[in-house]
């Protein structure tokens, strides 16, 4: 799937999920972002709660451009790899042997559907 095409799809539902998601985030927490547009939703109304000195000390990585670009005022690391520029993400080897190394207090994760069947999926394996 690519970013432009689902970034405007359903968002009352993906601020929802982000205010969810924000909820869960507490003073001196080291998080992981995964790329997205519903994360892309929950990094904006992150940055715009540490703007306002809601939440501090908050240690945020993530694999996502978008996201960087949302919250490069605060205290975030870019996980490398491989650029997927229709999903402005990185992914591969490199991403995967950064993330072994690194703990996080929490982890927000994107899916692009979920079954009952099948669980949470992605339409990109690579």
């Amino acid at each position: 799937m690519n970013y432009e095409n689902t970034e405007n799809r359903h968002v009352d539902a993906k601020l929802k999920i982000a205010d969810l998601a924000l909820s869960l985030v507490e003073n001196e927490d080291v998080i992981y972002l995964d790329s997205g547009t519903t994360l892309a939703r929950f990094a904006a109304k992150l940055a715009e709660t540490l703007d306002k000195k809601k939440l501090y000390d908050v240690r945020i990585f993530t694999n996502s451009l978008v996201n960087l670009n949302l919250l490069k005022s605060h205290d975030v690391t870019l996980i490398g790899g491989k650029f997927r520029d229709l999903r402005k993400d990185f992914h591969g080897y490199v991403a995967e042997d950064a993330l072994k190394s690194l703990h996080f207090k929490k982890c927000f994760l994107g899916a692009d559907a979920y079954s009952t069947e099948n669980g949470f999926t992605t339409t990109d394996f690579s």
